[in-house]
């Protein structure tokens, strides 16, 4: 990633980088602190401690107890798992030339928040730039991050994530989901809790999820096998909409403005099967068991695709 500083700028902030790496910095408003190669104990009712940042990977542990976690990054790749350790330990490995950027942390009743701080128009190259964090498995968790990718598994509490232009990748997780993204792929595997996720231009996948699943995509493929989710409702513009269930749900709404829908459903039980009258009877089939009276609910129509309502996995 590329950024413009003037050289006078270039200048102040290499000279402003030496001073810093031989003294620690005390900040009280806000309260913040860079990683350092060492770890510092960060307390919930102590100010923060700020080091320079380093080309190597600067670590610190949390000895307070967190009950949540929110993360606001730039461009570094994000990691968060879950532990059953009361601690929380924070790695960023930071590579950049000319100068560093700020990972920067503050614990405030109970929220430990962790930035991504640049500075102003200033040409950087990183070669390396990730932020990996291990957080008590109940904690809530916020990501944000504008030109990374996220990782986040093993975890209870809620996960709220926000993505730009990387990739999300979710596992494990127990808790509610809600996962967004504008021009990168959502993953989603052995999700139990109900998940909300949305996609501007990005595919959406997802594996054995159990939760409820609300799934909106404007113009990617909205995919899902092995899922045991007994309400769905998946909405899509451009893309395909393929889902295969080992377990009959009691809603699936899938709607498809231009693009395909293939649903396969166990065929051991009858379904109530509605399309609209406008669907387009010569791009419809129907080979699962129907009843009015069943009380698994299946409804699906595309405006300019196909719909496939069939036994076994969507595609055979």
């Amino acid at each position: 990633m590329m950024r413009k500083i003037p050289v006078w700028l270039a200048a102040v902030v290499a000279l402003a980088a030496v001073a810093i790496t031989a003294a620690t910095v005390t900040r009280s408003s806000p309260p913040r602190a860079d990683l350092t190669a060492g770890a510092e104990a960060a307390s919930a009712s102590a100010p923060s401690t700020a080091i320079a940042a380093t080309p190597r990977a600067p670590s610190f542990t949390v000895s307070s107890p967190i009950t949540s976690l929110d993360v606001t990054a730039d461009s570094a790749d994000v990691t968060v798992t879950g532990s059953q350790r009361s601690t929380t330990s924070v790695v960023a490995t930071v590579q950049c030339s000319p100068t560093l950027p700020s990972i920067t942390h503050a614990v405030t009743r109970g929220t430990l928040l962790i930035g991504e701080t640049w500075p102003p128009t200033v040409d950087v190259n990183c070669t390396a730039l990730s932020i990996t964090i291990q957080v008590p498995l109940r904690a809530a968790t916020q990501v944000s991050d504008a030109d990374g990718d996220v990782v986040i598994s093993g975890l209870t509490g809620a996960v709220s994530v926000t993505g730009d232009s990387g990739t999300l990748t979710l596992s494990g997780l127990t808790g509610p989901v809600a996962a967004s993204n504008s021009d990168g792929g959502i993953s989603m595997t052995g999700l139990s809790g109900a998940v909300t996720a949305t996609n501007d231009s990005g595919d959406i996948t997802m594996s054995g999820l159990s939760g409820p699943v609300l799934a909106t995509d404007s113009d990617g493929d909205i995919t899902g096998t092995g899922l045991t989710s007994r309400r769905l409702n998946l909405q899509d513009e451009s893309g395909a909409i393929t889902m295969s269930l080992l377990a009959p749900p009691y809603s699936l709404e899938a709607s498809n403005s231009d693009g395909d829908i293939a649903i396969g459903l166990p065929g051991t039980v009858s379904y109530r099967v509605r399309t609209p009258d406008s669907q387009d009877m010569t791009d419809l089939s129907v080979t699962v068991p129907t009843s009015t009276s069943s009380p698994y609910s299946v409804t699906a129509s595309s405006d300019t695709g196909s719909v496939s309502i069939a036994a076994g996995s969507a595609g055979e």
